[in-house]
């Protein structure tokens, strides 16, 4: 009987843990009028190409910010550029092999592979616009985690808010 009663409390203390284990810890990550919901694992790195960085174990976000007068300065009427358009200039501009853009759920985004250190990875490029600049947003793996890393990358991209 008294084993009964061990086992029973040991489940119950097991199946209690689980419940309240069970979501995933999340943080909103801010700088320089960007912010962004993700697990609570990243953490921020110095990189000189962004505007902003955070690494996890198994994800990156890159995010850079393009001011307006970069634009003007070309001769380019912001009020005129889409975010699809803005999407279709990184690509020119990075001479990237992407998929199309793709326009769905309120969001702006493609996707493209890329190497480092002999290992591929999986990005997915999301842009917005603000009041003063365009961001470019790059969330990524490794390619075989895409499918896990997908869904995810979509609901972070849906948390950002840009000034």
């Amino acid at each position: 009987m008294k084993k009964i009663i061990t086992l029973t409390l040991a489940l119950l203390m097991l199946l209690g843990c689980l419940a309240g284990c069970s979501g995933e810890a999340t943080k909103t990550y801010t700088k320089d009028s960007f912010s962004i919901t993700m697990n609570d694992e990243f953490y921020e790195k110095e990189m000189l190409a962004y505007t902003y960085y955070l690494e996890s174990p198994d994800a990156i976000m890159a995010a850079l910010k393009e001011e307006f007068t970069l634009f003007e300065g070309l001769g380019v009427s912001v009020s005129d550029v889409s975010l699809k358009d803005y999407a279709e200039m990184v690509i020119l501009a990075n001479e990237a092999e992407t998929s199309d853009v793709t326009e769905e759920d309120g969001l702006t985004y493609f996707t493209y592979q890329g190497e480092a250190n002999g290992k591929t990875f999986y990005y997915m490029c999301f842009v917005f616009k603000g009041t003063d600049a365009f961001w470019s947003v790059n969330l990524a793996c490794l390619d075989s985690a895409k499918d896990d890393f997908t869904p995810n990358f979509k609901e972070w991209a849906k948390s950002i808010t840009v000034g």
